[in-house]
């Protein structure tokens, strides 16, 4: 029985390890935090979805210790990192400006969205919407790719139609110039960061989890924020990248 309870509670606490990273070492804040976020979406809580209250409850805890809202543009201008995160969306979901941008605004955050037009299988943000958001000054836009694909599975040209027709897109819709990428499922190859240099992107933002100077500006990572995740792994993500093994 000793052995028994003994085996249980060291499953226990590899569980808890595991779900918990506590172990891990908190990274200085003079760091910034980019932060990546898809849907914003009342009901199931899942890795791409945070349903709107927990969403709140995030943005409290960023406004209670301090954190500076900046666009992804606006954290390349500024040398100061200290406590700067950006909130970034992928794909252009129609609840970012339903359910995130309200309270984006009633917190006085910014944010920053990864367009993907011509994406199958979600409702998008209308054209009326994103120049509202843009004109708002406190939302940027930037490309995601047309339809969405991943650029490692698409020859040269193809992938090149993708990112500067995005591009196009995305500064026809919103009035504004695009300046910043985001790779489609985080793929992507020196030729294709080669094409972003190009098409004048300054700017590209990747799916690697990690909490790091600003220097490489087109494989800048992010830290990605599930659904699923309570406030306590919020802040194990904020202070060192990550809740999970």
């Amino acid at each position: 029985m000793t052995y028994l309870l003994a085996g249980i509670a060291i499953l226990a606490l590899l569980w808890l390890l595991s779900h918990y990273t506590v172990w891990r070492a908190p990274r200085p804040w003079d760091l910034p935090r980019v932060l990546m976020y898809h849907s914003v979406e009342p009901g199931e809580a899942t890795g791409m979805n945070v349903p709107p209250k927990r969403f709140e409850a995030q943005l409290r805890y960023l406004r209670k210790r301090g954190f500076r809202s900046l666009t992804l543009s606006e954290l390349a201008q500024t040398p100061d990192h200290h406590k700067a995160v950006v909130i970034t969306f992928d794909d252009g979901f129609r609840n970012n400006y339903t359910h995130a941008w309200p309270l984006l605004q009633q917190y006085g955050f910014r944010s920053t969205i990864f367009l993907s037009p011509e994406i199958e299988g979600i409702e998008t943000l209308q054209r009326e919407q994103i120049r509202e958001m843009a004109d708002s000054g406190a939302v940027e836009f930037g490309a995601h790719t047309l339809h969405h694909v991943n650029l490692t599975r698409s020859d040269a040209d193809a992938a090149r139609k993708e990112i500067d027709e995005s591009i196009a897109w995305v500064e026809k819709i919103s009035g504004k110039p695009c300046t910043s990428f985001a790779y489609p499922y985080g793929r992507y190859g020196p030729e294709h960061i080669g094409m972003l240099k190009q098409a004048g992107i300054d700017l590209a933002v990747t799916v690697k989890k990690a909490i790091r100077p600003l220097q490489k500006r087109l494989e800048i990572p992010r830290l990605s924020v599930s659904g699923k995740a309570n406030l306590l792994q919020f802040h194990l993500i904020m202070s060192r990248g990550r809740y999970r093994v």
